[in-house]
């Protein structure tokens, strides 16, 4: 279907807001936003003037009240998820949710291939089922559950890329895929790209300044379509220098990970409080030479399992149900599986009134 600029507009007439006319009618936006029509278009909405929402932390805390169980609350609520991951208001705003704990082995092969066919990344696999992207992990089946998945590499060659605005404004970046990065401009609230549409109400120009080059070559063209735009008088929005490759590289390393483990006596103190060198280790094989000075204690199997006032005793040393679940895992689930949950959330709704 082609759509027509009267096309883009009937169609928006029948959407509340920019997001729905965005998700709903994807190819009408795109016609709209290439021919530079959104503005317009975006006029005849049902309610232009009230085209976002505002969610303030009261306002999630309010929709998360209404949910018991947190794998409910992210399947029907995966707008106001995002917010509070953005936000880091998850663990505040839905410490009272039961999370369900799948029965061991429950990730085989097939239900993390299956699991892992819902996403096109490793990121937002990683991000939405943890647990199964975890279990592929252990078992050695990343390659074959993710062979559908676009592969993110800094080792990829990039184009150059640019937004123009048309009141002068430019951004100047490199990337290796194109159409994610300028979905992340245009919705991340963090991009000088979306804070410039914010604070204008204008619609950039999406441009692709060149074919794919070596990584290498990319970083020094970028800065040259840069100075050519200054040169040019445009205003350059960019908050950094170019020539990054926009990849991820660690700052870890085996010394520096064992240096910075030698700080903790055991292994949860050392995975608690430094995260990235604990998990960076672990990833490379040597997260054994990094605790070999650490005291390690392993309780016997089942030691929590039908032990209702131990886990209570456990349980009271802490003022709220998360760190419960965060600092003594074993004791937690043994709370859930045997249905002394809404008992513990009694303790502390008692603790905390104090």
């Amino acid at each position: 279907m082609k759509w027509t600029k009267l096309k883009c507009i009937d169609t928006a007439k029948n959407c509340n807001s920019r997001s729905d006319f965005k998700k709903e009618f994807s190819g009408a936006w795109d016609s709209a936003y290439n021919n530079d029509w959104l503005n317009e278009v975006y006029q005849y909405l049902k309610n232009p003037n009230n085209l976002t929402i505002k969610w303030t932390k009261e306002k999630c805390s309010k929709i998360c009240d209404n949910y018991n169980f947190f794998i409910e609350f992210r399947k029907n609520e995966p707008k106001v998820y995002d917010v509070l991951l953005r936000k880091k208001w998850l663990n505040d705003l839905c410490s009272h949710m039961i999370r369900e704990i799948a029965p061991k082995g429950y990730w085989n092969k097939k239900r993390c291939l299956s699991e892992s066919l819902k996403y096109k990344t490793k990121t937002d696999w990683m991000k939405y089922s943890n647990k199964s992207y975890h279990a592929a992990h252990k078992n050695d089946w990343i390659d074959y559950c993710s062979a559908h998945m676009i592969k993110l590499s800094t080792n990829q060659n990039r184009i150059i890329y640019s937004f123009e605005f048309n009141d002068n404004h430019v951004y100047v970046g490199l990337t290796y895929s194109p159409q994610n990065r300028k979905k992340y401009h245009l919705i991340n609230v963090n991009s000088s790209v979306f804070k410039h549409i914010k604070k204008t109400n204008l619609i950039p120009k999406f441009k692709i300044l060149t074919p794919f080059l070596k990584k290498e070559i990319a970083s020094i063209e970028e800065g040259k379509f840069l100075n050519k735009y200054i040169n040019e008088n445009w205003y350059v929005l960019n908050k950094i220098r170019t020539g990054g490759l926009g990849g991820y590289i660690s700052m870890w390393n085996e010394e520096k990970c064992i240096n910075e483990a030698l700080k903790y006596k055991t292994r949860g103190e050392f995975k608690k409080l430094s995260g990235g060198a604990y998990q960076f280790a672990r990833k490379h094989n040597f997260l054994v030479k990094c605790c070999i000075h650490m005291k390690y204690q392993q309780l016997p199997n089942g030691y929590w399992k039908n032990n209702k006032d131990m886990c209570i005793k456990e349980a009271d040393k802490y003022n709220r149900m998360y760190h419960f679940k965060i600092n003594s895992g074993g004791a937690y689930n043994a709370v859930v599986q045997n249905g002394w949950y809404n008992e513990i959330k009694e303790i502390y709704n008692e603790k905390n009134k104090k």
